[in-house]
């Protein structure tokens, strides 16, 4: 279903059920030119640098303040830059090109 309708951005935490980075590695398999939004209570260097790994577009701390994520989503659906300290440096998964 992912494949056939995909969405035009992933937002997940890794330590929903099912969360994790194996999760990351699958999205990224499954559909490839798409940004993910990492929500987590997880804030040290290894797993930002982890995520940047797999993939993550964005990095953001918990809680989220419900206008952070709008403006977070808004920006990475136009393709604009984030504000400091929430990218993660990964535009797309590893090996693949930018999301349109």
């Amino acid at each position: 279903m992912v494949r056939e309708s995909p969405p035009a951005l992933i937002i997940t935490d890794l330590k929903m059920l099912g969360g994790s980075f194996a999760y990351l590695e699958w999205l990224c398999t499954m559909i490839p030119h798409r940004p993910i939004l990492l929500v987590t209570a997880c804030s040290d260097w290894t797993t930002r640098t982890s995520a940047a790994r797999y993939g993550v577009t964005a990095f953001l701390n918990k809680p989220v303040r419900l206008a952070t994520l709008q403006d977070v989503v808004q920006r990475v659906l136009k393709g604009q830059p984030l504000p400091p300290g929430l990218s993660s440096g990964a535009a797309t998964c590893p090996g693949t090109e930018r999301f349109p």
